[in-house]
C-alpha cells in the first residue's frame, strides 16, 4: 500500500500541516534522546534495497511508488519512519524538508550524498499527491 492516508481540518477540505498526536510523541523522544543517540546513515541503495524487501516480503509488486512509500528517513526528528509514514503523520514537516531541499537544489547544490538523495526520493514521493501541489505558496519541482 503505497498511498498514504492523509488528514484534512475538520469541516474543510484543507489538508492538515499539524502533526499527529503520535508524531509529536515521536517528535518529544527525539528531542530528549538527541544528544545521546547515534544514527548511522544508510546509503541511497541500501535504503531502497530495504524498501523493496519490504514490499517483497508483503508479496506485493515492487513498483516504485510502492518502494519509495517504504524508504527510511535518514534525517531529522522522524528519520527511521516510512516516507508514507511521514505524509500520514506530519505533512507540514515534510513540506518544509522538501521546500528546503528545493532551495539547495535550485542554488546548484547538485551533490547526491545520502541525506540529499534521500531528500530527492522524498521529494519524488510526496510530489506524487496531488493534494501537496495545491498547498497554497508551495512551488514543488521534482529533483532531476
Amino acid at each position: 500500500m503505497e498511498f498514504p492516508k492523509f488528514k484534512f481540518e475538520p469541516s474543510t477540505s484543507e489538508l492538515t500541516h499539524k502533526p499527529s498526536v503520535v508524531a509529536q510523541g515521536v517528535a518529544l523522544r527525539y528531542r530528549q534522546q538527541q544528544a545521546t543517540s547515534q544514527w548511522q546513515v544508510l546509503s541511497a541503495e541500501r535504503v531502497s534495497k530495504e524498501a523493496r524487501a519490504r514490499v517483497v516480503g508483503r508479496g506485493e509488486e515492487p513498483k516504485a511508488q510502492a518502494v519509495l512509500a517504504e524508504h527510511h528517513l535518514q534525517f531529522g526528528q522522524y528519520r527511521g519512519h516510512t516516507f508514507r509514514w511521514q505524509l500520514e503523520n506530519d505533512v507540514g514537516y515534510a513540506c518544509c524538508i522538501i521546500a528546503s531541499h528545493e532551495k539547495e537544489r535550485a542554488s546548484g547544490d547538485t551533490s547526491q550524498t545520502p541525506l540529499m538523495s534521500n531528500k530527492d526520493a522524498l521529494a519524488s514521493y510526496a510530489i506524487s499527491f496531488y493534494k501537496l501541489l495545491t498547498i497554497p505558496g508551495r512551488n514543488f519541482v521534482i529533483p532531476a
